[in-house]
């Protein structure tokens, strides 16, 4: 499938696709995006679900969202990855980065 070929489902300003689509508002999956959008934004170094620091930053900067409801690639689930981990401090990560984006 070439780009040519994609039908995009629908635009969303960036607010209503978080309200939409909270979780995917959060976590890097499921997303492409262009090199410019991490002009401002880096992921935060030594932090686990880093993506849950950073991903909504770069959501509420831009003017739209295309959303393709056509799978283009697939999620690999690694069995070594932090969503396999059992609970460990590591957990808290992802409870700093919830503040974080409440109080942003």
């Amino acid at each position: 499938m070439n780009r040519n070929e994609i039908e995009i489902y629908k635009i969303l300003e960036p607010e209503k696709f978080y309200v939409s689509y909270v979780i995917m508002g959060t976590v890097a999956c499921a997303k492409l995006y262009r090199k410019a959008c991490f002009q401002k934004v880096r992921y935060p170094v030594g932090r686990l679900y880093e993506d849950a620091f950073v991903t909504y930053r770069i959501l509420f900067e831009l003017t739209g969202v295309a959303y393709v409801n056509t799978a283009l690639y697939y999620y690999y689930s690694n069995p070594g990855g932090i969503m396999q981990r059992p609970f460990d401090l590591h957990y808290y990560d992802s409870i700093e980065a919830r503040k974080e984006r409440k109080e942003y």
